[in-house]
């Protein structure tokens, strides 16, 4: 008979986010993003298998990072099966906020994915300018926005809604954790969900600037806009304000109360007031 391969599995997500997990499950009756991630050792490899919610978010997760599988930005896949997906283990030392390069570890991460194949569509065409107005109504409804300011959000979606905005790749949570640094110091971007396709691209920037990035807006801003690619300042202004109420219309739904925070509607409207002079 022959001898067992070494196998040995542990998960990878802190014990406090798993406990949240089950709990914001137990009080809003959904299992919002069921996500699980491992550390596998078999038969002398290290690899990470990630169990999403189902097959079919597998294998877009699967073609996604095959699309960038020479540019060493992404983990390179070694099987799907299912609803479950194993990648290389990207071994290094976790980003942090105070790192030298990361804005430009960032910009260069981003760019390489909106420099892939983007398309341009009218917001309108795009269905943007009616999510937003959709969007700060049910804000408005559940008084996290007061009527006074989901006006003027409105009046600005409408004021800075552009001609065109670009689609195609972007990374949906460039926290810091979900960067490493490689051993050839490259930044890799290790959260295998969090690359999509055909999303409104800017998308990244705004959450980067949302979740700790803010104090270097300029500084990627101007990363990004001297690599390749289109060009996003006519229509980040709008993606902005679009993921800005996306993003807190699902913290309120999933019931995130860490996440909802009106302030930063007031930020971006304090933003758009100094840029308008």
């Amino acid at each position: 008979m022959p001898t067992p391969l070494p196998y040995r599995q542990r998960s990878l997500e802190p014990w406090r986010k798993r406990a949240a997990r089950v709990w914001r499950r137990l009080v809003s009756g959904h299992a919002a993003k069921d996500q699980r991630v491992y550390l596998v050792e078999a038969g002398g490899r290290r690899l990470k298998r990630t169990i999403l919610e189902d097959s079919a978010r597998a294998a877009q997760a699967e073609r996604n990072l095959e699309r960038f599988r020479d540019t060493e930005l992404v983990p390179r896949v070694v099987a799907r099966y299912g609803n479950e997906l194993y990648t290389e283990f990207v071994e290094g030392r976790p980003a942090k906020p105070a790192d030298p390069g990361l804005v430009d570890g960032v910009a260069l991460a981003l760019s390489t994915l909106y420099a892939c194949e983007p398309r341009a569509l009218a917001p309108a065409e795009a269905g943007l300018e009616r999510a937003v107005a959709a969007n700060l109504d049910l804000l408005e409804r559940a008084g996290i926005l007061s009527r006074d300011t989901a006006r003027r959000l409105g009046v600005l979606a409408r004021e800075l809604a552009p001609d065109r905005v670009w689609l195609g790749f972007d990374y949906t949570d460039p926290l810091c954790r979900n960067f490493l640094w490689d051993r050839n110091g490259r930044l890799r971007l290790i959260d295998v969900e969090s690359l999509v396709a055909d999303r409104p691209l800017g998308m990244g920037v705004a959450k980067a600037l949302a979740r700790g990035l803010e104090p270097q807006r300029d500084a990627l801003l101007a990363a990004l806009a001297a690599r390749p690619g289109p060009d996003l300042a006519p229509s980040l202004p709008f993606v902005e304000l679009w993921f800005l109420t996306r993003w807190q219309k699902r913290a309120l739904l999933h019931n995130k109360a860490d996440v909802l925070d009106p302030a930063y509607f007031d930020r971006y409207l304090e933003r758009c007031r100094a840029e308008a002079g």
